[in-house]
Parts: structure tokens; sequence; C-alpha cells
């Protein structure tokens, strides 16, 4: 079931460490949000700490960074914060080796790899522009950025 979370009792020290300071790049100020379990999640549904706790290990996260240049990175993986950990010391992708510091800015939950290896590769093929409307949360935005232009 993709749209799930993880709750307050898993959620990552690193993502609290960067609400409390303010370390994201200007163009991706606005992107966090404060009010979800996980603040960069975007997912619509909630497991019990139990629940979460169990499913914890299946899950696989897609994500957005920003990088120091404001530009964006998608990928995929199944632990986030070692994930971002790996992209900041440089044994991430050749592109987030070229533009650390990295910051993580949106991710989203899966359940099969498959479903988020999908998602990552439609997010790819999005546009800058599209990428920072998903970030910011502003459908509005996203919506006419992805109506045809022909």
């Amino acid at each position: 079931m993709a749209g799930t979370y993880i709750s307050n009792a898993i959620a990552p020290a690193s993502t609290k460490f960067l609400l409390r300071k303010n370390l994201v790049p200007r163009a991706c100020r606005g992107a966090l949000h404060t009010e979800l379990a996980h603040p960069y999640s975007h997912s619509p549904l909630r497991y019990s700490a139990a629940e979460s706790y169990r499913s914890f290990w299946r899950m696989h996260y897609v994500y957005i960074l920003c990088c120091a240049d404001d530009s964006f990175y998608v990928g995929s993986a199944r632990d986030l914060d070692s994930r971002v950990k790996a992209h900041n010391d440089g044994r991430g992708a050749a592109h987030t080796f070229k533009h650390r510091p990295v910051h993580l800015v949106y991710s989203e939950v899966f359940e099969s790899e498959t479903a988020a290896v999908s998602r990552e590769r439609q997010l790819k093929r999005w546009s800058h522009g599209k990428k920072q409307a998903l970030v910011e949360g502003n459908i509005r935005r996203l919506k006419r950025l992805s109506k045809r232009r022909s």
C-alpha cells in the first residue's frame, strides 16, 4: 500500500536537526513540513506506532534531494537516512558528489520496490519547476505544469 509514513517514534534525528537549523538552500525553503510525522513525507495514510515498527524494514522510499546549487536529485532507497548520509559523504551518485551538501526535501513511502522504482522514474522525467512545485506542495502550480502545451 503506497502512502504510509513512519511515526514520530521512528522519525530520524537528522530531519529534526534540519527543522531546528536553517540549513536548507534558497530554492528549497518552504519545503519543510513540520506537521507530518516524518517531516518530508507527503503520504496521506498513517500506521500506528506498532504497525510502523513492524513494517519499517519492508518500506521503500522515493526521495528528492536539494543540492548546493539548487538542483534536484531523485532517488530511491530502503533506508532513507543512511542513503542521504551516503550522498553527503560522497558515496552516492555522481551528481550529488559534485553538488554537495545535499538536503532531503521530499519523500514518499512504498511497500514494494517495484512501485518505488516506478515513481522514481516518473519523477526523474519531470522538469525542475514541476519538482519544485511538488516539494513546496503547490498543487495548483503542479497541475498547471502538468498540462500539455501542444
